[in-house]
């Protein structure tokens, strides 16, 4: 290597803008196109990545959105029996 603090400096850089981007860009734009609060987003990848690895980070959002669905409906339907 040429310049070891350079590259030090470099690989320091590369973690910080990967942990920007998973944690803050990814979430949001993902959760606006499925319509999944973003925190929800970064939760699902967390939990589907603790639990199967890296098919439960590809499979984790799809799943909690769908949930995520079914129960948006299921408290909707209930309130509007409720106030029928």
């Amino acid at each position: 290597m040429v310049s070891p603090p350079q590259a030090l400096w470099f690989l320091v850089f590369l973690i910080i803008l990967q942990q920007l981007e998973n944690n803050l860009i990814y979430p949001r734009v993902v959760g606006d196109s499925l319509g999944l609060p973003g925190i929800w987003v970064l939760l699902a990848a967390i939990v589907g990545g603790g639990l199967a690895g890296p098919l439960g980070i590809l499979l984790g959002v799809p799943v909690a959105t769908v949930f995520y669905k079914l129960l948006k409906n299921d408290v909707r339907e209930r309130t509007a029996i409720e106030e029928a």
